[in-house]
């Protein structure tokens, strides 16, 4: 509690200070808000920022508190990809550096990379073993139900690394280094299938990943978000660790013909919405938007939120059935 405080003293101050050198108009009030602070003015709102996270939790507070007046995001450099995720909301973003204030321009889209020539033979082994190989950034995996259970590593001499996770992988290899991967893995893949299969159960299996879990279902069913198909796409950054549970992408045709990008998103997350902007931006900027989540875990918020968005995003729950 005590690092909050000051993290949110500490926020406070610095807004403060760069407050007149921004179209705020007269301060009415000064507000705190999880770990930040931010100011209310007559003609717009500002927020001290440290990062995406903290990009997130201030434009749901001014979704809430102060939607129509312009918000005025606030840090230290670099903050291109936060001026990104935020592109058709009356967001602006400004970096503090060397004592001067200048408005950020969004960083372009992250280009795209192959998965090297010599790990594409590895793809059929995937499916062999029962898997579905997935390609992102650059990099070949195999998942089971949205689950990562393997990846394809190395330069030279690539190999197939079985595990749920790099942890894993590199505990699996060190146990069975002289058995055969494939057989490793179909055994994985088994495993991961029979206690993933059911949805949302009580094994961490069932639990991780599960913004990948819910794309599968509506991989399945794309009427359920207003597609006609849709097909897996990969995400706007390369993805972090196993514990951290990112929204994902598809694209495809919607029911009307048009394009859709659909951002599957695990419980109330607070990036979402930002997200999606940043997957929309990558994919087909002038598609319909649809974020997706489990029903029951859209706040009005959030709701209000994407409807600010230009073109608009929307959310969907999707039913635990589908």
């Amino acid at each position: 509690m005590q690092d909050g405080d000051a993290a949110r003293r500490l926020a406070a101050v610095k807004v403060r200070a760069v407050a007149p050198r921004l179209p705020l108009g007269e301060i009415v009030d000064d507000v705190e808000f999880g770990r930040g602070a931010a100011l209310a003015g007559s003609d717009g709102v500002a927020a001290w920022i440290d990062g995406p996270s903290a990009a997130d939790a201030a434009v749901l507070w001014w979704a809430r508190r102060s939607p129509g007046l312009p918000l005025h995001l606030v840090g230290e450099p670099p903050l291109g990809r936060v001026a990104r995720r935020l592109t058709g909301l009356d967001v602006a973003v400004w970096e503090v550096s060397g004592g001067d204030v200048l408005r950020t321009e969004p960083h372009a889209p992250a280009p795209r990379s192959t998965v090297p020539a010599a790990h594409e033979p590895f793809a059929a082994a995937i499916e062999r073993c029962g898997a579905e190989p997935v390609r992102e950034h650059g990099v070949l995996s195999g998942e089971v139900l949205g689950l990562e259970v393997c990846r394809i590593v190395g330069g030279d001499e690539p190999r197939l690394d079985v595990g749920v996770g790099a942890i894993d992988r590199e505990t699996y290899g060190l146990v069975h280094a002289a058995r055969d991967p494939e057989e490793s893995l179909r055994e994985v893949v088994a495993s991961v299938r029979a206690l993933r299969g059911g949805g949302d159960g009580g094994h961490p299996f069932a639990r991780l990943a599960s913004a990948r879990l819910l794309r599968c279902r509506v991989l399945a069913h794309p009427s359920v978000v207003g597609a006609a198909a849709l097909s897996p796409a990969e995400p706007p950054h390369p993805r972090g660790g196993m514990t951290i549970d990112e929204p994902c992408v598809a694209t495809g045709t919607s029911t009307d013909g048009g394009p859709v990008v659909v951002v599957c998103a695990a419980g109330a997350d607070p990036g979402a919405v930002p997200f999606a902007i940043d997957a929309r931006l990558r994919e087909s900027p002038g598609a319909r938007l649809v974020v997706a989540v489990r029903e029951g875990n859209v706040t009005a918020t959030m709701s209000a939120l994407a409807a600010m968005v230009r073109p608009a995003a929307s959310f969907v729950e999707v039913p635990r059935t589908a």
